[in-house]
């Protein structure tokens, strides 16, 4: 057997039966998923689109729970009479537990599954009001699906993953159709019929009625129907009331707010129609009309106990609760007394109740004197409040409903004051259409007499014909207007201003201002915490009170009520303050409604003489604000007075590039976060972000800039933000004097209104800690309430919240001035253009190496002259250069070579003097000359120019430059190369014909050699020349050697040829302290790091080639000349490379040696034929070696004969030794002569090499002096 559980009064019973062959088990499994769905949340239930069956739903999302119970036996049938007294002892549903195999047997399983259910509630039971059989699919073969769902039977597929979700699914639905089926029985149960069936029995049956088509009433798919109550079996089947009901209602679109139509009469009307119209979906309240002796005592407790099954507890409360009214009276008096009597007798208000006794102390401590409560005598007062109203006249009802407001102000109950006063509201707006209607038709009738027949003069307004009166569309010509008395239309509104406080809804937070007073109206950002001048303002409001769904249908009532009287001003203030406050919450075509009716109101107020304005009420439409900065041609650039001076060094710049040291400078930051600059009386555009939050376009009538500290001539405009979106407007204005102009904000103006500023301060980095602190407090804050009921509500209390929320007194008091957007303005500036140029579409077309000069015509089209003038120049190689140099990968050598490049071989230079005046209206001529470099794509010309040594009467310190960007795309082709370089010694030419290869012949090689005296003292310098181009060139190499004329060597090199070039070079010698030195940097780099290792030997071996290499290519140039065009331009050297081979050729030896043979015989003169001494063998000789010191300093030498082959050693005999011969020391430029006898016995050729060593050093470098001996028979 079931138990009882605990609170069984709010839980609905649901029996659980098995149906067909399912086993025990089986049942228990599938039961003890339902059984666990013990509590069903309210907004889980399905919602009902029906208006009649949503009685017991409530409004969505409501709060609570329906309390289940799963029994498995039926009542006992003698607790029949006690059904609609117990209703939570029945089961209200039932659900059918089966096992699904196969889709044949679903007849038979709908069929048993009706006949269990009749087996258990006999024919005449109201109940089960929702029946479901649920068949588990057996197994998980997925044989079945969703789709054999039927009506009665609703199958689960076993391959069906989470059943308990869709069960509770189902189970939700069901619980739903239950309460629909109560709202069904309460419309039956609420008619007179019913309730006079109600009293007459002691305990009355709720019975079971059928249709015409044969389904059952209880049905969920025939829930239009209602049930019938019976006194004895049955009652007999009663209509609902609630569809004739609504049958009044007015039409609504999407729940706008629409003008509400008149009505005919008030009198004798069974339900009452309000003039207000109510959004789409707003439950109409349900009028009972009872007899005299019916009683609603029975039918309270009934619908207490659907409210509690139904999860509504507080609604069960009012139902049940319903007592005299002289309770109140008990309540009041303190106790039963003759007081309480006379209260009965005489209805009204309690002299216990004053105005004064307002506080809840005194309400409790009522309530512990007599024992009753505030809610007790308020149920009881709400008995009063009813359908039977409807059937007073309106002025008896007016009175009664101002009585019930009455009382519940004295109790305390805002809230449910503003309700009735709502009532109240509507009942006076019926007399007052109903009295205007009448006199309408008096009017028409020409009761009303002017003397003028045959004239229609326009009927009363309402709220309907308010918009044509605005627009004069009413028949007939002659109006007359009567003295207008605004007394009762002020208490109207003031009542409705009441009403709509109470629910949260300020109608007056856009005021309207009178003429006298907009000056004092037109206050900033700073008097008023709307504009946010103030860190702390611009936090958001969090505690907004009130229910918006709420606070909407109070606000359409209060606009339609100032549409309806008409006070066009109080339509304007109602629509703009619903706007500013709640436009979150309207949809577009309210916001759209509320906007055009509040400008036609506005406009109706104007034409009628009324010059008072509304405050703004757009809220903020600036987000921010920033200065445009002025275009790169008039943007002044600030410099020192030091900048006037010619630079130093300023082709170090384009090598350093960015001189900081460091990778990221904090104080970089600082340091270009400067003021914006404005030229003074030249146009500044300012770019302001706008922001419209309504759903509709708005315009702002005028738009201006807020300014101080300077003269600003700005002009107003007008803008149109679009709706719901972001919109720059850009405003100009010109400054008049030189300063610092702060730009406060802006003056914004709507149609109608008053101008109004929004100051945008630059906050500091404390106040944005304070500002974010605080925000962080009113963010923990929400959903923590510390006053309750409407004290919630107290803007002054909020506002204390917010002020206590972060904000500490300070030890020492100070007034935090707000920092605002600041631009210097600095003094009129001359402006420059380029008139001309001699590029064609600023192009250039140039060869490797070739000059050009660019020419530009400058112009002075401003009133003030030029006195200095500063051109610098930008390629695209420069950055590539730069980039390689701080990568820091490249060698040296390399950064040596990049360097220079950038230094020496710029693409564009200027030598332009000092004198740059250009007075107004004069041109002036700048010529750049333009260099042809392989790489190089475009350059840029930038011409700083100012006027800067105007008369002032203070030293200046600083001075404006502007710039004038000139752009030039450049082409440049690479036409020659140079390939590889040698030198040679000059001896080698002996043989040039087959050294320096077949392209020279004799002749070539002997002009070559003119003007060489001594061949020791030179080499030979040759490179190789390819012609990359289609056309010849003509290549000449120049030397400018130390000690020798000026040389040079031509040749045409033709297309795709190679050419080979000669020319003799005088060796020469670099002393120690030169080569010695590291090799430098032409930038301003302290050190550079070599990448590779280097012994300290290789390491002056480097220093060595460097310098001679950096001697050789000073006296050493080549250039080229196109034969056709006379192009012509230099081929730079700079790419080869000297070895240590083409070192020792170059570099001049330390010593000279001259070697002779002479015979012993001095009258014996030995013959020399061609490069060989001939000599007799077997004769002594004596081989001589004269020596001579050509360096600056002391050598001590010695000299050895090395044989060119080792075997002649055995044919020459030496009178001593050939090696090591010591010639002692020898001062510079001094000679010493020595000899060694020799004898050759064998015939053949000898040769002999000289080689010096230094003492302590080594072999002399550079030295390459043999001798060749022929030895001959007599």
């Amino acid at each position: 057997m079931d138990g009882t559980p605990f609170a069984s009064l709010a839980q609905i019973r649901i029996l659980l039966i098995p149906i067909g062959n399912i086993s025990n088990e089986a049942f228990e499994q599938w039961a003890s998923i339902i059984r666990s769905f013990e509590h069903i949340r309210l907004d889980e239930i399905p919602p009902e689109t029906r208006e009649e069956k949503n009685r017991f739903l409530g409004p969505p999302l409501l709060a609570g729970n329906l309390h289940l119970s799963y029994p498995t036996h039926p009542p006992p049938e003698w607790h029949a009479p006690l059904a609609l007294f117990r209703p939570s002892h029945f089961p209200l549903g039932v659900i059918g537990i089966a096992e699904y195999s196969d889709e044949a047997i679903m007849d038979t399983m709908s069929t048993e599954f009706k006949a269990t259910i009749s087996e258990y509630f006999p024919a005449g039971s109201p109940f089960p009001f929702a029946t479901k059989c649920y068949a588990f699919e057996s197994g998980r073969s997925g044989s079945s699906s969703l789709g054999s769902t039927t009506s009665d039977i609703i199958v689960i597929p076993g391959l069906m993953g989470h059943k308990e979700v869709y069960v509770g699914t189902l189970i939700s639905q069901m619980c739903g159709d239950i309460l629909c089926y109560f709202a069904g029985m309460a419309q039956a149960l609420e008619s007179p019929a019913s309730l006079e069936a109600l009293n007459n029995r002691m305990f009355p049956v709720l019975a079971q009625s059928s249709v015409a088509n044969g389904t059952d009433i209880f049905d969920p798919r025939n829930r239009s129907s209602s049930p019938a109550i019976s006194a004895t079996s049955s009652f007999s089947a009663l209509s609902s009331l609630r569809e004739s009901s609504n049958m009044g209602s007015p039409p609504s679109l999407n729940g706008a707010i629409w003008p509400t139509p008149k009505r005919s009469s008030t009198v004798g009307q069974l339900n009452r129609v309000s003039m207000i119209n109510s959004r789409p979906g707003t439950a109409t309240k349900k009028t009972v009309s009872t007899g005299p002796s019916s009683s609603t005592g029975r039918l309270s407790k009934i619908m207490g106990d659907l409210y509690l099954l139904a999860g509504r507890t507080a609604d069960a409360v009012q139902c049940v609760l319903r007592h005299t009214n002289f309770l109140m009276a008990i309540w009041g008096d303190k106790g039963w007394g003759p007081a309480a009597l006379r209260s009965m007798l005489h209805p009204g208000r309690p002299e216990t109740f004053t105005a004064d006794l307002v506080s809840d102390a005194h309400m409790y401590r009522l309530s512990t004197v007599t024992t009753l409560n505030r809610t007790t005598i308020s149920g009881t007062i709400s008995q009063a409040h009813g359908p039977h109203i409807m059937h007073l006249q309106p002025l008896d009802r007016l009175h009664v409903l101002n009585a019930i407001a009455a009382t519940y102000s004295c109790l305390g109950f805002k809230r449910k004051e503003a309700f009735v006063l709502r009532e109240v509201l509507a009942s006076v707006m019926d007399m007052l259409i109903n009295a205007r209607e009448e006199a309408s038709r008096t009017m028409s009738n020409g009761s009303a007499g002017l003397g003028i027949t045959g004239t229609e003069l326009p009927s009363a307004p309402s709220a309907f014909d308010s918009l044509k009166r605005k627009t004069g569309s009413v028949g007939g010509n002659v109006v007359a207007r009567a003295n207008v008395n605004d007394a009762g239309n002020e208490s109207v509104l003031k009542l409705v201003r009441y009403v709509c406080g109470i629910y949260g809804v300020d109608l007056a937070k856009v005021g309207i201002v009178e003429v006298n007073e907009m000056a004092a109206a037109e206050k900033s950002d700073d008097e008023a915490e709307a504009g946010g001048a103030s860190p702390l303002d611009a936090v958001d409001d969090v505690d907004r009170f009130g229910w918006p769904d709420l606070q909407l249908g109070v606000v359409r009532e209060a606009v339609a009520i100032a549409e309806a009287l008409p006070d066009y001003p109080a339509v304007t203030q109602f629509s703009l303050s619903t706007l500013q406050a709640m436009y979150a919450d309207l949809s577009s075509i309210e916001q759209s409604y509320l906007y055009t009716t509040s400008a036609k109101a506005l406009a109706t107020t104007r034409r009628r003489g009324d010059d008072r304005r509304v405050d703004y009420w757009a809220g903020r439409p600036v987000l921010s604000l920033e200065v445009t900065t002025l275009p790169l041609v008039r943007l002044p650039i600030e410099h020192p007075m030091q900048d006037l001076e010619p630079p130093s060094s300023s082709s170090l710049n384009v090598v350093s590039g960015r001189k900081d040291p460091f990778i990221y400078n904090p104080r970089l930051k600082a340091t270009l976060a400067k003021q914006a600059l404005v030229v003074q009386h030249e146009p500044v555009d300012i770019a302001l972000t706008l922001y419209n939050p309504f759903s509709f376009d708005l315009d702002i009538q005028s738009l201006s800039i807020s300014t101080s500290g300077l003269e600003f001539r700005s002009p107003g405009i007008a803008a149109m933000i679009p709706s719901e979106s972001f919109r720059i407007v850009h405003l100009s204005g010109i400054a008049s004097e030189v300063g610092t102009l702060t730009i406060r904000g802006i003056k914004a103006q709507l149609s109608g209104g008053i101008v109004r500023e929004f100051l945008l301060p630059i906050n500091s980095n404390e106040e944005d800690a304070r500002v974010e602190k605080r925000r962080s407090a009113l963010n923990m804050e929400v959903g923590r309430i510390k006053y309750t009921g409407l004290d919630a509500r107290d803007p002054y209390r909020s506002s204390q919240k917010r002020m206590s929320i972060g904000s500490e007194k300070p030890k020492v008091a100070f007034k935090i001035t707000p920092a605002f957007l600041t631009c210097k303005v600095v003094e009129a500036q001359p402006l420059l253009k380029v008139r001309r140029s001699t590029l064609t579409h600023g192009a250039l077309t140039l060869y490797e190496g070739e000059t050009t000069i660019i020419r530009l015509a400058l112009e002075n089209v401003s009133s003030l002259p030029t006195d200095f003038l500063k051109l610098t120049f930008d390629d695209s190689t420069v950055p590539v250069a730069q980039h390689a140099l701080a990568e820091g990968d490249l060698s040296v050598e390399e950064v040596y070579e990049t360097e220079y490049d950038l230094i020496n071989r710029p693409v564009l230079t200027w030598d332009g003097g000092h004198d740059h005046h250009i007075e107004p209206g004069r041109n002036y001529g700048v010529a750049v000359t333009c260099l042809g470099k392989v790489g190089c794509s475009d350059a840029t010309i930038h011409l700083s120019y100012s006027y800067a040594r105007r008369p002032s009467e203070t030293a200046l310190e600083v001075f404006q430059t502007r710039q004038i960007v000139y752009p030039i795309d450049i082409t440049v082709y690479s036409v020659l190369n140079c390939r590889s370089m040698d030198i040679v010694p000059h001896w080698h030419m002996k043989g040039a014909g087959n050294t320096l290869g077949s392209s020279l012949n004799q002749q070539d090689v002997s002009r070559e050699l003119l003007g060489v005296v001594e061949g020791t003292d030179w080499c030979l310098f040759s490179i190789d020349v390819h012609n990359n181009h289609n056309t010849p060139f003509q290549v000449t190499i120049t030397r400018e050697a130390e000690g020798a004329t000026q040389a040079s060597t031509s040749r045409l090199t033709g297309p795709g040829t190679v050419s080979r070039m000669i020319i003799p070079l005088r060796r020469f010698s670099l002393p120690s302290e030169v080569t010695s030195q590291s090799i430098p940097t032409l930038s301003e780099r302290q050190f550079v790091v070599s990448k590779s290792k280097m012994t300290p030997s290789e390491e002056q071996a480097q220093r060595e080639i460097f310098w001679y290499r950096e001697h050789l290519l000073k006296h050493m140039m080549a250039s080229w000349v196109e034969p056709g065009s006379m192009r012509r331009g230099e081929l730079s050297l700079r790419s080869l490379r000297l070895t240590g081979a083409m070192l020792e050729a170059l570099r001049i030896t330390p010593c000279h040696v001259d070697l002779s043979l002479v015979s012993a015989d001095e009258d014996t003169k030995l013959m020399k034929r061609g490069s060989h001494y001939i000599a007799q063998a077997q004769s002594f000789l004596y081989l001589q070696a004269n020596v001579r010191n050509a360096s600056a300093s002391p050598l001590n030498l010695t000299l050895t004969y090395v044989p060119s082959n080792l075997l002649i050693l055995d044919s020459a005999l030496f009178d001593g030794s050939p090696n090591q011969i010591s010639l002692g020391t020898i001062e510079p430029s001094a000679s010493v002569q020595t000899e060694i006898g020799v004898c050759f016995v064998d015939y053949g050729i000898y040769e002999f090499k000289a080689v010096l060593d230094e003492v302590g050093k080594g072999p002399i470098p550079g030295l390459d002096v043999s001798i060749s001996i022929r030895a001959e028979g007599n």
